[in-house]
């Protein structure tokens, strides 16, 4: 249910395009690496989808073995637009789990980070136990906001996930253009 980029990427991965989607009980987006890996993720297009969150990573616990690439992943041209993000999924007992809606944690190397990232008309859902979610970024340059809007309105909808099977549904309910 999940869209994961890395962590293995020596290679390099560009020109991806995730649209219309709704993601049900998953993390949702998640672009990974370590600091051996090298390699980049460039030119990547998130549209038009509901799903708990998008996560930038560089500094994952796992997957880190054989020899290093040398240098930093490159990960930049990050654009997403027109996204519900939820914050919560279930965890393994399917019990709610919240998590943050927007996380990017670049490399802390002056030399390297995760760069151009754009989010417009982004709705971050409130959660039903009332505390706030939180956009959580670090050693990023070139970060982007454009009619972002924190809601409790439609808290509701997490509380039956069967609703948003029907994505024309959360299109006109969910997304604000201003």
């Amino acid at each position: 249910n999940d869209i994961a980029i890395g962590s293995e990427l020596s290679g390099g991965v560009e020109g991806v395009r995730v649209r219309d989607c709704c993601f049900l009980n998953s993390w949702g987006i998640n672009i990974k690496t370590t600091d051996k890996r090298g390699g980049y993720v460039k030119d990547v297009e998130i549209r038009n989808c509901s799903l708990a969150s998008v996560t930038l990573r560089t500094r994952i616990d796992f997957n880190n073995d054989g020899e290093g690439a040398g240098y930093l992943t490159d990960i930049s041209g990050i654009r997403c637009e027109n996204l519900v993000l939820h914050g919560v999924t279930l965890g393994s007992k399917g019990e709610r789990v919240f998590i943050d809606p927007i996380f990017i944690d670049g490399f802390a190397d002056e030399g390297a980070s995760v760069s151009d990232v754009h989010f417009k008309n982004i709705r971050i859902v409130g959660r039903e136990d009332g505390h706030m979610q939180k956009i959580s970024c670090r050693n990023t340059k070139d970060l982007t906001l454009v009619r972002h809007i924190q809601s409790n309105i439609l808290t509701s909808y997490l509380n039956d996930m069967s609703k948003y099977n029907n994505l024309n549904e959360i299109k006109k309910t969910r997304l604000v253009y201003d």
